[in-house]
């Protein structure tokens, strides 16, 4: 068991916060729209992908893809970034598919 002030620790100066965040990903497993806008301003629409508690919360999946067919309906995502939330950003994620580096 390690002592957790042993741990390496960067300096404040090394990663701003917002460098430090924009290097995170985040999921759609919000309910509201303005939530979701949230998520896609700190984080960017790259760094936003589909989720769920499936198969824990039955439904979910379909409630999360009409929570982005909202959202796109509202003017809160374009449709190219809705796609991309769906599977590119995913896909890009785990280096599988078309979006593979």
């Amino acid at each position: 068991h390690r002592d957790l002030h042993s741990f390496p620790t960067r300096r404040s100066s090394d990663l701003s916060l917002d460098a430090a965040i924009a290097r995170l990903y985040t999921d759609t497993l919000v309910f509201d729209p303005e939530h979701l806008r949230l998520l896609v301003r700190r984080f960017g629409p790259d760094h936003v992908m589909l989720g769920t508690d499936f198969p824990f919360i039955a439904g979910q999946l379909e409630s999360a893809r009409d929570l982005i067919g909202s959202a796109v309906g509202s003017g809160t995502l374009t449709r190219t970034q809705a796609e991309a939330i769906k599977t590119a950003n995913l896909q890009r994620f785990l280096r599988v598919g078309a979006h593979a580096d």
